[in-house]
């Protein structure tokens, strides 16, 4: 049965960040994200904050990675499968430190967090 009331306030979400090794050849390290649920009106608002506008101008890469770590932040809540220097916890720093070391972290996380909320089936987002 389709209810209007939300059973849980988050899910977990399998996302798939890539990252150049020898040899020519990409590997995946294989993480699941705890993504928010958001409302139709709540996803708007979050398309338009991550599309930038015609008259922004263009930020500096520490000004990119404290956007994409913001944006991230509003989206998630945790994450499984992540070792920053021995610490596992979702923090704004250890998130920041994976969005800076996998330069398609960003990207992966964001898509999968569309793909979710898009009702698409989890797959591989290489």
């Amino acid at each position: 049965m389709l209810k209007t009331t939300r059973t849980t306030d988050s899910f977990l979400w399998p996302v798939r960040i890539p990252q150049a090794v020898d040899g020519g050849r990409v590997e995946h390290s294989a993480i699941q994200m705890q993504f928010r649920r958001f409302s139709r009106e709540e996803l708007a608002t979050l398309r338009d904050d991550a599309t930038p506008g015609p008259d922004d101008a263009p930020i500096s890469q520490e000004e990119a990675l404290e956007r994409d770590t913001d944006y991230i932040l509003k989206i998630a809540t945790n994450w499984k499968d992540v070792d920053v220097d021995g610490d596992t916890e979702f923090t704004r720093d250890n998130l920041r430190a994976v969005l800076n070391a996998y330069p398609m972290a960003t990207a992966r996380i964001v898509e999968a967090f569309w793909q979710a909320h898009n009702g698409e089936a989890a797959r591989k987002n290489s």
